[in-house]
């Protein structure tokens, strides 16, 4: 149970980085840091609860869903004023909070969104609701209300997190994630106007492409899970020589047209120094050092740079 408020302490702070493929979430529980991941996927259910791990049944409006790593649906649309991202983030509040708390909430959201003001404004009121809110997860109850709220571009927890290393310098951050890759220059903390750009080349985005491509190739029917292991395994069963030449090659391009799409940004791509993030660049580790150089960083907790990083701006 998450630690008791006294008079003089009215909000609960909890930091959501809730993405197309996986939400990240930390808190205070007990008085000490804790942190959530599950994945972004949901099904409606008739059940109550779940013993899986890293899944949540969730109940709210009159409809329960089961959210995390066994249910099936993903969401591929590119705003996050979804239920999906929504009842993600009450579940991971849920989990970091006593019944009763009021909730200083920050959330991230794509850059293409947190520059415009009246979309992210529209996205934090959607996130926020009009009111009191209830969930039952895993048959316990909880209340909250969301009385503070706030936006992080994602690509920015890793400047947050390293501040010391940056200020004063220039570098430009490429975030991975799910559906999108997030763009961006820094200087320091600051996000250099007119250098930021979103496009749909996340991670989720090339195991479909993938997906379609080995089926149609080998004759084959992969389900999402069975192309998961054909990219970490570099080839499928079937055709072991042939499939792993398609798979890099594959891979390969996606990131060139990640390149493409910065030259196309008007970025000067071999005067700057880059960072990689997001569960992407994991994947993508090695296309992207033979496309962009040895000298590049990829960030070795990629996955959570976002949420620990916004977590540190608000001192939780």
């Amino acid at each position: 149970m998450a630690t008791s408020k006294s008079s003089t302490e009215s909000l609960s702070k909890v930091v959501v980085d809730s993405g197309k493929f996986a939400t990240k979430a930390v808190g205070r529980v007990d008085g000490e840091k804790k942190t959530l991941y599950f994945e972004t996927k949901m099904d409606k259910t008739e059940e109550s609860t779940t013993t899986a791990d890293n899944c949540y049944v969730v109940r709210f409006d009159g409809q329960s869903h089961i959210i995390g790593r066994i249910a099936s649906r993903n969401d591929f649309e590119t705003t996050k004023a979804k239920e999906l991202h929504k009842l993600s983030i009450y579940t991971a509040i849920h989990q970091l909070i006593d019944d009763n708390d009021n909730v200083d909430l920050v959330v991230g959201c794509p850059i293409s969104v947190y520059t415009e003001m009246e979309m992210r404004k529209e996205y934090l009121e959607f996130i926020k609701g009009d009111g009191t809110i209830q969930l039952t997860v895993n048959g316990v109850t909880k209340t909250f209300k969301i009385v503070k709220i706030n936006a992080f571009p994602e690509s920015s927890g890793y400047v947050f997190k390293h501040m010391d290393e940056f200020l004063g310098n220039m570098i430009a951050v490429v975030d991975i994630g799910g559906l999108n890759t997030n763009c961006c220059q820094y200087e320091g903390l600051d996000m250099l106007p007119g250098t930021d750009f979103t496009y749909n080349l996340g991670a989720n985005v090339l195991r479909t492409e993938l997906k379609k491509t080995l089926n149609k190739k080998f004759g084959v029917n992969l389900s999402d899970k069975q192309v998961e292991l054909a990219i970490k395994d570099r080839e499928i069963k079937k055709d072991p020589e042939r499939s792993k030449k398609l798979i890099n090659q594959f891979l390969m391009e996606h990131v060139e047209k990640l390149m493409e799409s910065m030259k196309e940004n008007q970025w000067d791509v071999e005067n700057l120094d880059f960072v990689f993030l997001g569960g992407g660049s994991l994947l993508l580790a090695d296309e992207i050092k033979a496309i962009f150089g040895d000298e590049v960083i990829i960030s070795e907790n990629a996955v959570w740079d976002n949420a620990e990083g916004f977590a540190e701006m608000i001192d939780l």
